[in-house]
């Protein structure tokens, strides 16, 4: 549909004063991912003080120049009459989530729940509107633009958490509700560091392939919270008692989120960036199966259906290296994820979810601690 002209110079309008915004922010923070700089330029003092202690650990040295700008602009922004198309969520998912307006050379999103927008571009993406109110969101607006880069090196998205010791990394991905993040957090306990919570990036290089992580803290249900004395302080202590209560399947389905820090948690310096990649777990286990817990090699040739625990649309935000973003409902090659596994040892954990049988499991793989 084409827009009006009026349409047209609203539009340009407001790109022309989110521009202007960013480059007159007064409040910035440089945050380092993987060695790359990103130069955080806010209007607004508190989102800046909010982002540096969440990514506390992710503060490069200040003379680090800056390799993109990313734009957060608290206040009201509004849009011209668009036509919006919303973006596909993926299968088991319903209800609207995010919706796209589709510029020559970027993308406005739009989040349908909480009215944050987007201007999305390879270069100063910004985001605008109640920032201050959606703080996860701004955090995965940042950590987009880097998983964009990652991806346009070459790295494949993977839907899996990671731990590394040693500079040796397990990716551990699982189908819906298996409990990656929960085995995760339970081998930090045993001296294990954390790499990634839910999305991973994998690339091949000519020493062997690595795993890249992103800098986003756990969030976890409270059967994951309830089974590791490490994280009771997350509930309080009037829902831990009403929890404690509930039987254990039940309690596995209950979609309630907590954030995990992982440096108050578990002290500093356990977030890494990333690892060599040493062998992918496939959590292929059930909560109510009667069976032992048994983790056996698998070639993920032979069984390919394996690979929908770990395949993963890099979304609506990405972009491709020319400026081309990520087209709706598609999803990347499986051949590509073939390739850039291909020789890495494969486990499938199945039967009942133990988590501490799945720990020790996961430990025989990595260095003596």
């Amino acid at each position: 549909m084409t827009q009006s002209k009026p349409t047209d110079d609203a539009l340009n309008a407001l790109l022309q004063e989110l521009d202007r915004g960013m480059h007159g922010a007064s409040y910035r923070l440089n945050l380092g991912f993987s060695g790359r700089v990103y130069e955080i330029r806010c209007n607004d003092r508190a989102i800046r003080d909010r982002l540096a202690d969440y990514f506390s650990e992710h503060i490069p040295d200040s003379q680090t120049p800056p390799d993109q700008v990313v734009g957060i602009l608290q206040g009201d922004y509004p849009l011209p009459d668009l036509v919006w198309a919303d973006w596909l969520r993926e299968t088991g998912k319903s209800g609207r989530k995010d919706a796209y307006h589709d510029l020559p050379g970027s993308r406005l999103l739009r989040k349908v729940r909480t009215g944050m927008h987007y201007w999305q571009r390879q270069q100063a993406p910004v985001a605008f509107g109640p920032c201050r109110e959606n703080e996860s969101q701004v955090i995965n607006f940042i950590l987009n633009q880097h998983m964009s880069y990652l991806q346009n090196e070459g790295s494949i998205i993977c839907h899996a958490a990671a731990v590394s010791h040693q500079d040796q990394g397990l990716a551990l991905c699982a189908f819906s509700g298996g409990g990656k993040s929960t085995l995760a957090l339970t081998l930090m306990n045993q001296g294990i560091d954390f790499v990634s919570n839910d999305r991973l990036f994998i690339r091949r290089g000519p020493t062997g392939a690595r795993l890249f992580g992103v800098a986003k803290q756990p969030r976890i249900n409270p059967g994951t919270i309830l089974n590791n004395p490490r994280l009771i302080s997350l509930l309080p202590e009037t829902r831990r008692a009403e929890l404690e209560s509930w039987p254990r399947e039940r309690l596995w389905a209950l979609e309630e989120k907590y954030d995990a820090p992982i440096g108050a948690l578990y002290g500093v310096r356990r977030f890494k960036d990333s690892a060599s990649l040493s062998a992918v777990v496939v959590l292929n286990w059930r909560h109510d199966s009667q069976e032992p817990t048994r983790m056996n090699p698998v070639s993920l040739k032979e069984k390919p259906h394996l690979l929908d625990a770990l395949m993963k649309s890099p979304g609506p935000f990405h972009m491709d290296a020319n400026g081309r973003p990520w087209k709706n409902g598609e999803m990347p090659a499986l051949e590509n994820y073939l390739e850039q596994l291909e020789g890495i040892p494969c486990y499938e954990l199945s039967g009942r979810a133990d988590f501490e049988a799945g720990k020790k499991h996961c430990l025989a793989l990595l260095p003596p601690i």
